[in-house]
């Protein structure tokens, strides 16, 4: 099977968050999705989906005109990323991306990057980022920085 460039699969780097809706740009400050269409507004602190954009660098208001459905919305507690798909080679490689294409990560696909081929390896999907980090390390020293954001009890973060 021929892989697909990083642009073809919308793979971005997304160092030191899980790409939950928490994290997203396209949420509002009452926790709604602004993509989406008022009936799939409602999404959970621990959703995702193809359409995230990057919260730190700012809200973004959406033009509410999507559903869940074209966008991909799944829901995973401990997070999305490359670092949880079953596609990773790891330490730094995809079964579906080429690594060698243009784009974020030159010559490697980053644990900390994602993209819209993501799909939940079924025993990395649900551990937690620090055993992640670990098992991706192969029990050496991880050398990876785990940035801890504020966050609500109900599951939403400041911006």
């Amino acid at each position: 099977m021929e892989k697909l460039t990083k642009a073809e699969a919308g793979y971005i780097l997304a160092s030191g968050c899980e790409l939950h809706c928490s994290e997203c740009a396209f949420i509002s400050s009452k926790g709604k999705c602004t993509d989406y269409v008022k009936s799939d507004e409602d999404v959970k602190p621990f959703g995702g989906c193809n359409d995230w954009k990057d919260l730190s660098k700012g809200r973004i208001e959406g033009n509410h005109d999507k559903t869940r459905i074209e966008t991909g919305y799944v829901e995973n507690k401990p997070g999305f990323g490359c670092r949880r798909c079953e596609e990773l080679e790891a330490p730094d490689d995809c079964k579906r991306v080429d690594k060698r294409s243009p784009g974020a990560t030159p010559g490697k696909i980053d644990p900390m990057g994602c993209c819209n081929l993501w799909e939940a390896d079924p025993k990395r999907a649900k551990l937690t980022t620090p055993a992640l980090i670990q098992l991706i390390a192969g029990g050496r020293k991880a050398h990876a920085v785990i940035r801890v954001k504020k966050q609500h009890s109900d599951g939403w973060n400041d911006a």
